[in-house]
């Protein structure tokens, strides 16, 4: 007999036999609600699709709108800042030209100008006509892809070591907004160089970093970038230096103000002076001697007057 508590046991079809269908395959209610699943499903997917394609077309109209625009100059100087730039390249007969060989050109040109000024301590003028270079060599998305790889490279070899002299200069001038951005759009440049031939140029780059994000009280970024240099060359001295000072830095930011950092990080503690010992003085000197002769004074009084007694002891009577 069977247990009425159990269902009845279901077994395997054999090939050939008929299966019984369940009874929610034919019911109304279960196939719509399948219906329904899959619509769903069906609908995320095509929603999922339709985002991706309006990603890239955003993309698309992104890049297209920033293809024919410069890419550099308006990071480090607001639109103020670039149309006197543009009236002082005017007024010193460096327009920008439209070529691609006539602006490298002005380029070199207005480098060499900025390095006469920059030995003369005219730091100010060297700053400005480095940012004329910058201009000169800003080429759209557009113009670069017009190049051949050779022609772009040269521009991206001449366009880091502007970027670094602007960071270093602008530090100096108290533009630390300046620096930092510099030498961030410097290692992005030179990364598009060749790396052995720039990597004296990535260290520079990255130091100028570190100490402008010093000069922003910034000593965690600041010690990053430092760390970053002894991983590319360790033992490096002036990177060894800034880590140093930029830990000790963090550690003081949390004291009074009259305690904490200033200056720049590259610049070495002072080592602690060790005393002096003066050399005794003449009392000093007669206190000394009688320490050392009192103890030996007194053994030979006690010596001589023991031998004195056993000699008085021995005599006859």
């Amino acid at each position: 007999m069977g247990d009425e508590n159990y269902p009845p046991l279901r077994i395997p079809a054999l090939p050939g036999m008929q299966v019984e269908k369940d009874s929610s395959d034919s019911d109304p209610e279960a196939v719509a609600a399948r219906k329904q699943r899959k619509a769903k499903a069906l609908a995320r997917e095509r929603a999922e699709e339709e985002r991706e394609a309006e990603k890239q077309r955003e993309k698309q109209k992104r890049e297209e709108e920033l293809a024919d625009k410069d890419q550099l100059l308006h990071l480090l100087c607001s639109e103020d800042k670039i149309s006197k730039l543009i009236e002082f390249m005017s007024s010193i007969d460096s327009p920008r030209p439209e070529g691609f060989a006539e602006r490298c050109q002005a380029a070199s040109s207005l480098r060499e100008k900025a390095k006469a000024s920059f030995e003369q301590a005219n730091i100010e003028e060297a700053i400005r006509l480095w940012l004329a270079v910058v201009y000169c060599l800003d080429f759209t998305p557009r113009q670069l892809k017009e190049q051949t790889k050779k022609e772009r490279v040269q521009v991206f070899e001449a366009l880091a070591p502007i970027l670094s002299n602007l960071s270093m200069a602008s530090r100096k001038q108290n533009d630390v907004r300046m620096a930092i951005n510099a030498a961030l759009i410097g290692l992005e440049v030179v990364r598009k160089t060749d790396y052995q031939a720039s990597k004296s140029l990535r260290i520079k780059l990255r130091l100028y970093l570190a100490l402008a994000y010093g000069k922003d009280r910034d000593f965690e970024r600041a010690r990053e970038e430092a760390l970053h240099v002894l991983d590319l060359d360790p033992g490096h001295e002036e990177a060894t230096c800034i880590a140093r000072n930029s830990q000790i830095a963090m550690k003081r930011e949390k004291e009074p103000e009259e305690c904490r950092w200033k200056g720049s990080l590259s610049t070495p503690l002072p080592q602690k002076v060790q005393k002096k010992q003066k050399p005794p003085s003449l009392g000093q000197n007669r206190g000394m001697l009688l320490s050392f002769l009192l103890p030996v004074l007194a053994s030979l009084a006690l010596y001589f007057g023991t031998q004195f007694m056993r000699s008085v002891s021995a005599a006859p009577s």
